[in-house]
């Protein structure tokens, strides 16, 4: 949800990715990627599985911004992971749900106020839900099977829509 400037990519690489990811070179985000993703694949019974498969694709989005990843990289990583997220809920709500409740606890282990953090970034999904041309308008069920420098399909479909997605909460 940012602007890739020299200093946000410094503070990715070396707070975000570094510092609390303990993340510094490709192979160490790849594989934390792949625990948090593998953690949630083909079971129901695990604990918060929205907040880690979440963070995942978040983790994927850093390392791509400061270079550890290809865009063909991005996009199986984008594709494994969101495939993963389809089979473990079944919608976007269900997904945001599971997300606020393993971010809430998270943010109650840290001492702050678990309810209002939570309350705001519902109050973000919210918004961005209800605007026309937002990553939450993409229907759930769209096919993730991406293939590296292959385009069409749904991927086209996709990327007209986010490319008129604005982020003006």
């Amino acid at each position: 949800g940012v602007h890739g400037s020299r200093k946000v990519l410094s503070n990715f690489r070396k707070v975000a990715l570094g510092e609390q990811w303990d993340i510094r070179n490709r192979q160490d985000g790849i594989q934390t990627v792949h625990e948090l993703v593998e953690r949630h694949a083909g079971r129901l019974d695990t604990e918060y599985p929205g907040w880690d498969l979440c963070r995942a694709t978040q983790l994927l989005g850093m390392m791509y911004l400061v270079g550890m990843l290809s865009r063909d990289e991005l996009d199986q990583g984008f594709s494994r992971a969101g495939r993963v997220i389809q089979r473990s809920f079944t919608s976007w709500d269900q997904m945001v749900e599971s997300y606020l409740a393993g971010f809430g606890a998270w943010v109650a282990r840290t001492g702050r106020d678990a309810h209002s953090n939570v309350a705001f970034r519902r109050g973000i999904y919210e918004r961005l839900k209800a605007q026309s041309f937002s990553p939450y308008s993409i229907p759930w069920d769209t096919d993730l099977s991406w293939l590296p420098g292959v385009s069409g399909g749904e991927r086209t479909v996709t990327k007209q829509l986010l490319k008129n997605y604005r982020d003006d909460f």
